[in-house]
């Protein structure tokens, strides 16, 4: 019984086979040789998929590169706080008081360009600030 149901299924394949190279204009064997090199080319395929990946993986690390570097140009609280040890409640206290300040009160966080002629004033009196050591807190 096993026999005769293989029997019949490859009969359907094979018949199902006629009528796609038919549709296409294919002989049988050209159908068969082109469905053989489809076999056959999955594996190329997988090598090339392989190395979109790889080509993938190392675009976002330049990406990444280049937003670290526009981040550093431009300079927040958290680096004022790194460079003069000063906690960041206490420089955006100061700030509020300081005439170089252009920011408005209000959610947007306290950044400036790294050229910026305000920045480097605000530097030199967060400079004396550090010298005096005030009550930090």
């Amino acid at each position: 019984m096993a026999k005769e149901e293989k029997s019949k299924i490859v009969q359907e394949q094979e018949k199902q086979v006629e009528e796609l190279s038919q549709e296409k204009g294919m002989t049988k064997d050209d159908f068969l040789k082109k469905a053989q090199e489809a076999k056959e080319q999955p594996k190329t395929e997988t090598k090339t998929k392989k190395q979109k990946q790889t080509k993938k993986e190392t675009q976002p690390k330049e990406q990444k590169q280049t937003k670290q570097k526009k981040q550093k140009q431009i300079i927040g609280v958290k680096d004022l706080e790194e460079e003069f040890g000063i906690p960041g409640k206490t420089i955006r206290r100061y700030l509020r008081k300081m005439d170089e300040n252009k920011k408005p009160r209000g959610p947007e966080p306290y950044q400036w360009n790294h050229d910026d002629p305000h920045l480097k004033q605000i530097k030199k009196n967060l400079q004396e600030i550090a010298k005096r050591k005030p009550a930090l807190g």
